[in-house]
């Protein structure tokens, strides 16, 4: 029994112009039928050298990744094969060539899971995991990005049309702007990430790469189809030297055998009206539109904060010439170091660190910060000003005694001993930030070796890295080495909230951890105070919250052998939802 024969093609609508298109380019009939052959050929399952590539592809991307190496990203951009399927299946859109369809989005799914389980594996087998700059440069694509994909899809697409001078020429520069397999491995990084890890983070990651590939195979999809219908590939020449390469070629003919099996699945060879399939892509692109253009949102406005960022700088910069970087009588008295502002929510901080030969007095802090809360329009408590007043190396030595070489070998406990009270001199005077404090400081002599000062501060966010850097410098000068090597410990003074559990006195397992740590903190630093802040449910009975104030007294004052001295209490009201204490650490 013969297997009834397949429909004839559909027409495609006859356009004006598409013929004269392809005559433009230099594509003839031949030029037609050797590009549908050689990317439905792409479509294999069979070819190993492309699966080769898939596998080296994602193993270098992911590397390149965690490496934060664009140049090896580019690298794996370079040898992915992922181009060929994705053009199979715009041609197959665009000639309605179901087989072909099917066949392309089989290898996709492949390809992509392949490379996605890669990725998943390697994160799993490395010991360190972090989100390195080019793996969040690919968690939120924008409308840019589908535009770069649409533009770099229709010239891709043209490329392969065109004789094999085009190709040469554009290709490279197609791969590197369409990333294929870095958000695929990107996907497979937060997945793993999301086993071993974090979920929550894991799983924004691989949301983030996997709509930024989805982006870009919908958009190159999109392009090749009109770029193939545009050149007119369906000429009645071209299909019939497919019919019989279709015939010859065994994964056609046996998704053709199987479809022959069914009275429905002949129809399937050649599907539906080109005009439906393209509104069907347009629907894929308008539904991708949605959530990328919320991340350009999210872009503008980060840009926008950057903008306002550059603004306040150059009025910071420009209120510090006129009023503060020089004397009375016109001679230099500062300049201004390092700035950086931060917005966090209503309130602006401005840090600074100023080099200066007098340093400057509290009322002209305060006239300071006046002036530049009144230039940027903002009232003063929401403007908060960290400054770091540097002197020069002038004044250091002539304010400081010179100091024994710490590294000369010494004779005596004693001398040991005076040096060590002389650093410790210079220790306690180095210049904090404001809302930081110095809790403690130890330091170690070793022979030849430079000395090492640990420092303990209580502030409400660790130093910064620059800020560590002068500091460094500072008591570098002071001391006058040429090397010390100075540590940071930083102890937070946001408060720390312990849990309860619901209309109980009864710490909850994350609530007794805390106290845990907050019995050695002031076991370690006599200096430092506690204090509890009351805040209580206002359904809960007033008693609950005396008894669990009660109860964490008793812990500390008892279990953690705190002076009742170093132990406070501050009632600071009621809010709603909220069933815990706060505990405050302060240095008086």
């Amino acid at each position: 029994m013969t297997s009834p024969p397949s429909p004839p093609r559909p027409k495609f609508p006859r356009w004006p112009n598409r013929a004269w298109l392809a005559v433009k380019l230099g594509i003839s009939d031949g030029r037609k039928y050797e590009v549908y052959r050689d990317i439905a050929q792409a479509a294999t399952l069979r070819d190993l050298s492309y699966w080769l590539q898939v596998l080296a592809a994602a193993v270098i991307a992911t590397l390149g990744l965690i490496l934060n190496s664009p140049a090896v990203i580019i690298g794996a951009m370079l040898i992915s094969p992922l181009m060929g399927p994705i053009l199979s299946l715009g041609l197959g859109l665009a000639a309605g060539d179901f087989i072909l369809i099917v066949r392309a989005l089989v290898n996709l799914t492949i390809s992509c899971a392949l490379a996605i389980a890669l990725a998943v594996g390697v994160v799993l087998l490395l010991p360190f995991r972090e989100i390195t700059a080019e793996i969040a440069n690919r968690t939120q694509p924008n409308v840019l990005d589908l535009v770069v994909a649409l533009g770099s899809g229709a010239i891709g697409t043209l490329s392969t049309c065109r004789p094999i001078a085009g190709v040469v020429t554009s290709i490279p520069g197609v791969a590197i702007a369409v990333a294929l397999m870095p958000p695929l491995c990107v996907v497979g990084y937060g997945l793993g990430i999301a086993l071993s890890l974090s979920v929550r983070t894991g799983l924004a990651t691989a949301a983030g790469g996997g709509l930024l590939f989805l982006t870009n195979l919908a958009a190159i999809t999109f392009m090749s189809m009109l770029v193939f219908l545009s050149i007119q590939v369906d000429t009645p020449t071209v299909l019939a030297e497919m019919e019989g390469w279709d015939g010859n070629d065994l994964e056609t003919a046996l998704l053709q055998r199987f479809l022959d099996r069914y009275p429905w699945g002949h129809r399937l060879r050649r599907v539906g009206y080109v005009q439906g399939r393209i509104l069907v892509m347009m629907a894929i692109i308008g539904a991708l539109v949605l959530p990328l253009g919320n991340s350009f949102e999210r872009l503008r406005l980060e840009l926008v904060q950057r903008q306002q960022q550059s603004e306040v700088q150059r009025l910071v910069r420009q209120l510090w010439q006129e009023r503060l970087a020089r004397t009375t009588d016109g001679q230099p008295r500062s300049q201004i170091n390092r700035l950086q502002v931060l917005l966090l929510g209503e309130q602006l901080v401005v840090e600074l660190t100023v080099i200066s030969t007098e340093p400057l007095s509290r009322a002209e802090r305060e006239d300071y910060t006046a002036s530049l809360a009144k230039a940027l329009g903002r009232s003063p408590e929401t403007l908060r000003l960290d400054l770091i007043e540097v002197p020069t190396v002038a004044q250091n030595l002539a304010d400081t005694a010179a100091l024994p070489d710490p590294l000369q070998s010494f004779s005596s406990a004693e001398q040991q001993a005076e040096v060590l009270s002389r650093l410790e001199q210079q220790i306690q005077s180095l210049p904090l930030p404001q809302e930081q404090q110095l809790v403690d400081g130890r330091i170690t002599l070793g022979g030849d070796r430079p000395p090492e000062v640990t420092l303990v501060h209580l502030g409400p966010r660790p130093l910064g890295a620059e800020t560590r850097a002068v500091l460094t410098q500072v008591l570098q000068e002071r001391l006058a080495l040429a090397q010390v090597t100075l540590r940071w410990q930083h102890l937070s003074s946001q408060p720390r909230i312990l849990a309860f559990v619901p209309r109980q006195a009864v710490l909850t397992p994350a609530g007794q951890k805390v106290v845990d740590e907050l019995v050695e903190i002031l076991k370690l630093y006599p200096r430092l105070t506690v204090f509890l802040s009351v805040v209580a449910d206002k359904t809960d009975p007033p008693t609950l919250a005396q008894q669990r104030q009660k109860l964490i007294e008793t812990r500390l004052l008892r279990e953690g052998q705190i002076a009742p001295t170093r132990l406070g209490v501050l009632q600071s009201g009621s809010l709603a939802n909220q069933s815990a204490l706060q505990l405050v650490l302060t240095d008086p």
